[in-house]
């Protein structure tokens, strides 16, 4: 293997695009002018995936960040026609109007980016770890900066912030393939750079250390740690992390093992492993040696290879296990990644999944955090497809719907391929989107004869070759038939072929449970079963049919059938021998569809009505006792004011409380209390459940659960801001509130409404909902709820710039909170009054109620409050010019948010840091606090923090007379206010931007932003930054007035 990958791509005398680094085009060695700024965004949302449609009206909404001027399809047709005939002479390369679009036809290998990812995944795919390495060394040479460097285009920095995590996951990789290869010689100088560029990069110390190690180096490696752990505790105030202990403690006691690479680094710092979703492989698979051929041939054949591939049929044909099967035995041709989605196309009790819940759930597999999923459908289909262009990701739907459900979900690049099952002929995929399709048909009667063998064994089918003959006729070719009458025979003693044989024949046909598609070959399968379970296992699956969540656990089965844990999981176990059920995950189990409408049947037919309603009825008591349990143990963590879920006793489902035995009652406190330990983790697992249940008790009731529920997930929701479930909860909890006739109930959902709106940035109805909240607290005497909806008006008020409103409704907030003697409840009001204030121009005041809202948050345990708050008076102290007193409250700030988790602080911390360090005049520090903000920033969709992170770079950025960047920033954080009507970050922003066209000489260029900034500041009535723009504008050479 020679030193280089000899596949790297166009030489320089060919056509080249390169978004890794400044977007430019070379043609023959030469470059090519691609105009100016925007025009240069266009080319680059199009080379992001070439070969796409990109709609007209997404590329004017992306172009100008959300405000396009009235004019802006006009320009954007003059830019696309400038490129069109600039880029006319390039072999292969074709600019040209597509479907309500344009789309860039050009050779992926073309563009840098894409012939990364490919060189990336090609190294996955090679064994020998110097062809590997050899492969990632060449593909690292592709990078020549920042990707998209210098554009301001939202789309554009998301994706730059992934792929500059593939490059890290690459680099990483390469470092680790090299010292395997005892290259460490090689590598020292290397990397010594790198450690003396970024002296707290922990990733780079441990190479290093490795690599020194390993030359005989062992005082230098030794040397090279107590530097890294000097600059960590002087620049960042923390000590190193695990792995990096861990290497310099082996090399200090000399250790063989101190040499050797890791498979990861930095503890905490390892890249995301690409997804492998894919449910297990069938246990039980025989036969379609024809299906498995005509699908390995739809998608050989180079250029004419499908990309989509569907398998539909009837149900319990065995599309599901036939797709599962073939993804499994195709997975390493796509080491980017397998995705698995069940999108719910054939669920009675729920419905469909949206395509947008779906791109939602496949973003977050694809690591993209919660708060940085946009909110538009389209937009989420956009950046599915970013992500996926130019990787080989395996992507199975199951269950799908029809066409229109899948369609979004595409990716836009053809190194992708999609495994669609579904009951219905998808004729629009075929049509419209190239997909091949395949009808999976039953099992011939030799396949069936295979299954059958398998569970049970060949010398059990010799025995009665007539009976097994029989028992293939019976259950017409359809594998899930098959495996549950064969999982029935194998568990039952002195069972034979010919008594199940009987039992078939003779079965009652369940006529309610067929469609006109579906065979009464599964129904008697299910029934036989069924009869041969014990009383118990037979009570359970009847039970299971009044689940209307997604799936369940031994708890949930105990709950229904008010038994101990450990007699339910006898019977589930049994179930789950019976093939009736199946445990997808450890510990969690769920039930096929079809299952699930047989179960539901049964119950109807053999329970009383009112045994399964207080079945039922336990099941909603449990999950609202057990989500309370939890939202109070997040409260005391976060310390939350106390709300609704604290102003009254829980309600009870019917009379259910009094038929529980004192067993399953324990065992509920013990649920209560293990949620209630980490709260989190239980709302995370049942989420989906709770949703489902919120809606089901919504239309159904009874309505008091579905409120309470919604209630209760509150603060769960804003810690994990899920944007549509939040307020999808929400609006159902209003609904179920309104049909309870309640007003309490009312204005606990009016407040979960103000907080749902107030997070996606809709300010005005979060008003409106707190104002009903208020009314409605006031008219029965409610005070925490009117304290919570007076918080949520001046909360909003404060964003809005209403300052004189805000410390109003804060004001009345406070005086209640006292009156409750809710301390908790006064320190967060104590945080808004101070920022209030902070606005005004009244730092004293601030600074007052900063303080003791501190002291409050920190005498109470409030890790949130006490890292809010420190922040905040550390911004008063800078606005102050007070840099020392700021750069402790910043590093304390610091230290309580990362020691929580609190993700959005310590970014907002560590930008202000990076504006201290600045005004210090310490500008290598400032920079390094100022690329771990930047890095932060790109995990966030919240506009109001994006703009305060970006208006303290900027900040930074012009302390250290680095203009350019910080126009950028401020032009940035400009937008982002602008998209949520965030008045403190529009002047903050408009301040900075006049400023730094100051600074750099430019005082006409000045006048029109802080023109802006004065009148808006006027208007707020922010009185610092009025007088700021004052002054300023005089320096520019305007009067005052």
């Amino acid at each position: 293997m020679e030193d280089s990958y000899d596949d790297a791509g166009p030489s320089r005398t060919s056509a080249r695009f390169d978004v890794l680094g400044p977007v430019e085009v070379w043609h023959d060695g030469r470059p090519v002018d691609i105009g100016h700024a925007r025009q240069r965004i266009v080319l680059a949302l199009l080379l992001s995936e070439p070969g796409v449609v990109h709609p007209t009206d997404q590329l004017v909404d992306l172009v100008w960040n959300g405000s396009p001027p009235p004019t802006a399809h006009n320009v954007l047709y003059g830019y696309v026609g400038r490129l069109r005939r600039r880029l006319a002479d390039l072999p292969g390369t074709a600019l040209t109007r597509g479907r309500g679009g344009y789309v860039l036809h050009v050779p992926r290998d073309l563009v840098d980016l894409h012939r990364f990812r490919r060189m990336v995944s090609d190294s996955r795919r090679t064994a020998d770890d110097g062809d590997a390495a050899a492969i990632l060394r060449d593909a690292l040479r592709l990078w020549r900066g920042t990707p998209f460097a210098g554009l301001d285009c939202v789309r554009l920095t998301a994706l730059a912030a992934a792929v500059e995590r593939d490059r890290l996951a690459a680099l990483r990789r390469y470092h680790d393939l090299e010292l395997r290869l005892g290259r460490h010689l090689d590598l020292v100088p290397e990397l010594e750079l790198l450690a003396d560029e970024h002296r707290t990069d922990e990733i780079t110390a441990r190479h290093l250390l490795i690599a020194l190690a390993r030359s005989g180096r062992r005082a230098d490696a030794l040397d090279r740690y107590t530097r890294t752990r000097e600059a960590l505790a002087e620049q960042l105030g923390i000590g190193p992390g695990g792995e990096l202990e861990e290497t310099y403690l082996a090399i200090l006691r000399d250790e063989p093992s101190a040499g050797r690479p890791s498979a990861t680094t930095a503890t905490g710092s390892a890249p995301p492993p690409p997804p492998a979703q894919l449910p297990a492989n069938p246990r039980y698979f025989v036969g379609r040696e024809d299906e498995l051929r005509a699908l390995a041939g739809f998608t050989t054949g180079g250029e004419t290879a499908a990309r989509i591939v569907v398998i539909d049929g009837l149900p319990g044909v065995g599309k599901t296990a036939l797709a599962l099967h073939w993804a499994h035995r195709i997975a390493g041709d796509y080491p980017d990644g397998q995705l698995y989605l069940d999108l719910r196309g054939y669920d009675e009790e729920q419905p469909p999944l949206r395509p947008a819940d779906a791109l939602a759930t496949l973003l977050r597999s694809l690591h993209v955090p919660p708060q940085q999923l946009p909110t538009e459908p389209g937009e989420l289909a956009a950046l599915f497809r970013s992500l996926t262009s130019g990787r080989r990701v395996l992507l199975v739907l199951d269950n799908a719907a029809g066409a229109g459900q899948v369609r979004p979900l595409l990716p836009g690049s053809d190194t992708c391929l999609v495994v669609v099952t579904s009951r219905t002929r998808l004729i629009g995929l075929a049509a419209q989107d190239a997909a091949a399709v395949l009808s999976a048909r039953p099992l011939t009667s030799a396949g069936s004869t295979a299954l059958l063998r398998a569970v049970l064994g060949g010398e059990r089918l010799e025995r009665e070759p007539q009976a097994a003959r029989s028992l293939v006729e019976l259950c017409a070719g359809l594998p899930l038939a098959l495996r549950i009458v064969a999982a029935n025979i194998s568990v039952t003693a002195g069972r034979d072929l010919a008594g199940a044989v009987a039992e078939l024949g003779t079965a009652d046909r369940i006529t309610a449970f067929a469609t006109d598609d579906e065979s009464p070959a599964i129904q008697r399968a299910f029934d036989m079963s069924y009869r041969v379970l014990d009383d118990a296992a037979r009570g359970l699956f009847r039970a299971l049919g009044l689940l209307v969540g997604r799936d369940f656990t031994a708890r949930h089965a105990a709950v229904l059938m008010d038994l101990p844990e450990d007699r339910t999981r006898e019977s589930l176990c049994r179930l789950q021998a019976a093939s009736m059920v199946e445990q997808h995950t450890e510990g969690r189990y769920r039930l096929h569809d079809l299952l699930r409408l047989f179960a539901l049947q049964r119950l109807r037919a053999e329970e009383p009505p009112a045994r399964a309603a207080a079945a039922r009825d336990r099941l909603l008591n449990w999950y609202l006792d057990t989500s309370r349990a939890a939202a109070s143990a997040l409260r005391r963590r976060d310390a939350a004011p106390r709300e609704a879920e604290d102003a009254a006793p829980a309600v009870t489902a019917g009379n259910s409380r009094d038929a529980g035995n004192a067993a399953n009652a324990a065992a509920a406190r013990e649920e209560a209390r293990s949620a209630a330990s980490d709260a989190l983790l239980w709302f995370e697992l049942e989420r989906a459940n709770l949703l489902s249940t919120v809606h089901d008790c919504a239309t159904h009731g009874p309505y008091e659960t579905a409120w309470r529920i919604t209630s209760a997930m509150r603060g769960y929701f804003r810690v994990r801001p899920y944007g549509r479930d939040w307020l999808a909860a929400a609006e159902a909890g209003l609904t179920a509130a309104e049909r309870d006739g309640d007003h309490m109930a009312l204005a606990s959902m009016h407040l979960s409404m103000a907080d749902a709106r107030q997070h996606a940035g809709h300010d005005d109805a979060a008003l409106h909902h707190d104002a009903q909240a208020l009314r409605l607290g006031k008219l029965i005497g409610w005070r925490e709820g009117q304290a919570a909806a007076l918080g949520g008006l001046g909360r909003t008020c404060w964003v809005l710039g209403r300052l004189d409103e805000a410390l109003t409704h804060l004001g009345d907030a406070l005086t209640i909170y006292h009156d409750l003697a809710d301390p908790v409840g006064e320190a967060v009001t104590l945080g808004s009054l101070g920022r209030t204030h902070h606005d005004r121009g009244d730092l004293g005041q601030a600074i007052e109620r900063y303080r003791r809202a501190l002291d409050l948050s920190t005498r109470h345990g409030s890790p949130i409050g006490e890292a809010l708050v420190s922040f905040y008076l550390g911004v008063a102290h800078l606005d102050l010019a007070e840099l020392p007193e700021a750069e402790r409250e910043f590093v304390h700030s610091l230290t309580v948010a990362r020691a929580n988790r609190l993700d959005h602080v310590t970014m907002l911390a560590s930008a202000y840091l990076a504006a201290v360090h600045a005004r210090l005049g310490r500008p290598s520090t400032a920079m390094i606090w100022l690329d771990r903000a930047s890095a932060g920033l790109r995990e966030v969709a919240d506009r109001r923090i994006e703009s305060e992170c970006r208006n303290a770079i900027g900040l930074a950025a012009h302390h250290c007379d680095d203009h350019e960047p910080a126009l950028l920033h401020y032009e940035a954080a400009l937008v982002a206010a602008e998209q949520v009507g965030y008045q403190r970050g529009r002047v903050h922003a408009l301040l900075g931007l006049g400023f730094t066209h100051l600074a750099a000489g430019r005082s006409a260029m000045a006048l029109p932003p802080l023109t802006r900034a004065r009148r808006i500041a006027a208007e707020s009535g922010y009185r610092i930054c009025a007088r700021t723009a004052e002054d300023a504008l005089a320096r520019a050479g305007r009067p005052r007035r």
